[in-house]
């Protein structure tokens, strides 16, 4: 539709969205150029007042001088001089000079009637037919008052040719030009004001897209400037961050040997697995562990390095933790390139996306051939030398039990780092990395049958305090039951720290029998152990079996298992609490404190 079609809108209230852009595209049009019109229109048309001097005779004249000086000449005088300061002139300035047109033309059509003369009839409708066709350019008038002030010229010529002095296939040829003439002027205002509003609007469109386009880019500027931001505060975060560690890697700097002892302890696989068995994710030790290169490790499937019965199993476990969860701990042997077999105890948890559904599995794999070898070496040495059960079962406990929890002395260390000062934490890690690999190498000369292995017990009762200084120092008395030695000297260093009496009890046998002999504030129960473990201890502890009193004391699992499924084994034979390796001095002594309170009140 065009513009000037809606600006019967334009007044209305609610007014529609073509009557705004009309709104917004009659104000682009600039008045100055239509005054200048306006101005060369009066001069036009005072100027051709003489040639009425000439046609007409003196009463004719002086009517169409008076209108032409009169009126028309003063109103247009008028209207251009308030146009310059009043704002509705200004507004409504199209209308006004359509107006003044059509007296123009009106002034035309008089002295038709008056003239008689054929020729100057014609000079007239000339004329008449200049006013529209020029008047409408020059004023660049819309098609909706071009229309309307054509239509009021045509309907007051065909008025006045009753009173016209021609005959009437004049009137009828000048009509027909004046119709014809009418019909192309709207034609013309057509055209114009279409192309006129079309390149309005695509510049509208032009400059709103390129205020788009410059939002954008200050917004593209701000995000660019607030990422820069968090991106030198996580830089200078990432820098901090470096400088602690190398603090702490300065601090817990060992000699070259027990650093490559410790690696070899800890150093496990980690990759993540699809549905379908395709290695998503790994780091390098599974290189080193599957004796393959990175680009076939993720060109096959891991069941292709298993055999037919670890595969079935492999899979079975992921279709039950896809649907059950937890984590599922398996024993592998996995074929290297050079046909070599490889044990691998795999750690399987299931990985969720967004909506709840599994994805894939995370995986953990540590090369166990080594422990497995040690074992097999370990049973041999004990038919060879004819080791004692105990010493041989303790020997063994230690062995197995150092290799599954290597972390957790570590951290246990920074722990007494931070209480005891560096220069003690680094002289009793040395001690006890020194007596690791004594251990080692006893277990090596037991395999070769050159010597015997030392007992173990001795070590513990390092940290064993007497009972009469117990007694003495009425501090509460907490029962550690620890098969591991590391954990067992960081344990007691901590409770020891923190003001409480430990005793330990290196499996569930002999914390049964300190449960018999002597009454603990708090029990800190181990699962893993060999000869009888924590939940084993536990039931037999609830049944009464070390006496009623011993009964009711609080038991606190002290375990690295983390799992709900692990924790609700616990609960359910008979512990009251859960603690998770590694654990740190104030959770320590928050769940210690926890259960004095409770046990007292």
């Amino acid at each position: 539709m065009l513009p000037s079609l809606t600006s019967k809108n334009i007044n209305q209230r609610e007014r529609s969205l073509e009557a705004k852009a009309f709104l917004s595209f009659f104000n682009e049009k600039i008045l100055p150029s239509r005054r200048m019109a306006v101005a060369f229109s009066i001069f036009f048309y005072g100027i051709s007042g003489f040639l009425d001097a000439a046609l007409l005779e003196k009463r004719e004249l002086y009517i169409i001088l008076s209108i032409r000086y009169l009126v028309v000449i003063p109103l247009a005088f008028l209207a251009l001089g308030l146009s310059f300061k009043v704002k509705w002139v200004q507004r409504h300035f199209e209308p006004i000079v359509s107006f003044l047109l059509y007296l123009c033309a009106l002034s035309m059509i008089l002295m038709v009637v008056f003239v008689e003369n054929v020729h100057v009839l014609s000079l007239y409708m000339f004329g008449i037919l200049l006013v529209i066709f020029v008047g409408y350019s020059l004023q660049r008038l819309f098609f909706f008052w071009a229309s309307i002030t054509g239509a009021l010229i045509l309907i007051s010529f065909v008025a006045a040719t009753p009173w016209m002095s021609m005959e009437k296939n004049h009137v009828t040829t000048y009509a027909l030009q004046l119709f014809c003439g009418y019909v192309a002027s709207i034609i013309g205002a057509y055209f114009m004001e279409s192309v006129s509003y079309s390149e309005y609007l695509s510049r509208k469109e032009t400059e709103a897209q390129r205020i788009k386009v410059d939002e954008l880019n200050a917004g593209l500027e701000l995000r660019v400037e607030e990422r820069t931001r968090i991106y030198n505060e996580k830089a200078k975060e990432a820098e901090r961050l470096l400088e602690q560690q190398q603090v702490v890697e300065r601090t817990l700097r060992m000699t070259e040997k027990q650093h490559r002892d410790l690696l070899e302890i800890v150093e496990d696989a980690c990759f993540e697995l699809d549905l379908e068995g395709r290695i998503q994710y790994f780091n390098t030790a599974l290189c080193r562990i599957t004796g393959r290169p990175s680009s076939e490790i993720r060109a096959n499937r891991f069941f292709f390095w298993l055999n037919v019965d670890d595969a079935t199993l492999l899979r079975k476990q992921m279709e039950s933790k896809a649907h059950v969860g937890g984590t599922a701990i398996l024993s592998l042997d996995l074929q290297k390139p050079d046909e070599d077999i490889v044990s691998v105890r795999l750690s399987l948890s299931p990985i969720e996306d967004g909506q709840s559904r599994i994805s894939g599995f995370r995986c953990v794999a540590r090369d166990t051939s080594r422990e497995v070898r040690l074992k097999t070496e370990l049973n041999t040495a004990r038919q060879n030398q004819n080791l004692s059960e105990n010493q041989h079962l303790k020997f063994l406990r230690h062995m197995a039990h150092s290799l599954r929890t290597p972390m957790n002395a570590i951290l246990g260390g920074l722990h007494l780092l931070k209480e005891n000062g560096a220069s003690l934490v680094l002289g009793e890690a040395s001690e006890h990395m020194q007596g690791v690999l004594e251990d080692i190498q006893d277990y090596i000369q037991l395999a070769e049958g050159q010597g015997q292995a030392r007992p173990v017990e001795e070590k513990s009762k390092v940290q064993r305090l007497s009972q009469e200084e117990r007694n003495e120092k009425m501090y509460p008395l907490i029962l550690l039951v620890e098969d591991n030695i590391i954990n067992q000297k960081i344990t007691m260093k901590l409770l020891e720290i923190k003001k409480y009496t430990p005793d330990l009890a290196e499996n569930g046998f002999q914390a049964l029998e300190k449960l018999e002999k002597q009454s603990y504030n708090l029990v800190l129960m181990d699962v893993q152990m060999p000869e009888m473990d924590g939940l084993t201890a536990t039931r037999k502890i609830r049944e009464g079996l070390c006496g009623k009193e011993a009964a009711l004391t609080p038991i606190v699992a002290f375990t690295a298992h983390a799992s709900s499924q692990d924790r609700q084994a616990c609960l359910d034979a008979g512990m009251d609490d859960v603690l998770t390796k590694p654990a740190r001095p104030e959770g320590l002594q928050s769940m210690v404190e926890k259960w004095l309170r409770r046990k007292e009140s």
